[in-house]
């Protein structure tokens, strides 16, 4: 049976420096976004990191604030040990500081677990970064963006990595009329369970626009631990739609797979999205 959750003191405080940084903004006028810059009326249509693999390459509009939030189970059976793992809320939170640059700040929330029938519970770490749109699309060229990131070590003795992570990603896009293809090139420097370690990752996602604001995309993506550490290469494919509710609420679904033995067999989610 799995456990109530514990809410540590430091992830509590933290949630409320957040919190009172939010009020803090205070009322915009009408004629700025609603963090009291920018401008209200939105000029991009609205673009989300989940729930994919796949980072965008669009940064939220100057001003604004989206909030990404989800649910996620994830199952294995390796060797006769069997897994199961529920994170929620996954939160991430993009604010919009000027034209192409916003700041991030995530948090998967919290987890619980199940091996062999013994279960335990508690949060994640949290994170703070920013994405920055290099380059637009021109011609034959595709978007390029980056995302620098950094967790901190607020998490549950469980679930922390009890160091601070750092990270970067390398984005790409190339849209077409109703159809976009892109991916990520990742390094980030982890906390193992044995030794620090450097990781590469990649994704490739094909997505399609349908009628009635549906989005569907088919996605791969992999896991390379770089050095000669117990983590091993865990590769995955997934697929998913998204549904536009207005312009700025959005839901998801997602279910994907491990493709080899080293990956979770299975795992599936949904999400809501909204831009403020």
């Amino acid at each position: 049976m799995i456990n109530v959750f514990r809410f540590p003191e430091r992830t509590l405080c933290s949630l409320f420096f957040l919190s009172g940084f939010f009020f803090s903004l205070g009322p915009a006028s009408a004629e700025t976004g609603p963090l009291g810059w920018g401008t209200a009326e939105l000029i991009q249509e609205m673009e989300t990191d989940r729930p994919d693999f796949t980072e965008g390459t669009q940064p939220v509009q100057a001003g604004h604030i989206q909030f990404e939030l989800g649910y996620t189970f994830a199952t294995d059976d390796d060797n006769g040990e069997e897994f199961e793992e529920h994170v929620a809320p996954e939160l991430l939170a993009r604010i919009g500081l000027v034209e192409d640059l916003e700041l991030r700040l995530t948090w998967a929330g919290f987890l619980a677990t199940d091996l062999n029938g013994a279960g335990d519970d508690g949060v994640s770490d949290a994170g703070i970064g920013f994405k920055h749109r290099i380059y637009r699309q021109e011609g034959l060229v595709p978007d390029f963006s980056f995302i620098g990131e950094l967790s901190v070590p607020v998490g549950s003795p469980a679930y922390t990595a009890d160091a601070v992570e750092v990270g970067g990603k390398f984005l790409w896009a190339y849209g077409l009329e109703g159809y976009m293809v892109g991916g990520n090139l990742n390094v980030s420097a982890l906390e193992g369970s044995e030794e620090r370690y450097l990781e590469i990752s990649n994704s490739v996602t094909v997505g399609m626009d349908l009628s009635g604001g549906v989005g569907v995309y088919l996605e791969y993506f992999g896991l390379y631990p770089a050095d000669d550490v117990v983590e091993t290469t865990e590769h995955y494919t997934n697929g998913g739609f998204t549904v536009a509710l207005s312009k700025r609420w959005q839901l998801d679904l997602r279910a994907g797979f491990g493709m080899n033995g080293a990956a979770d067999d299975l795992f599936t989610g949904a999400g809501l999205s909204f831009l403020l």
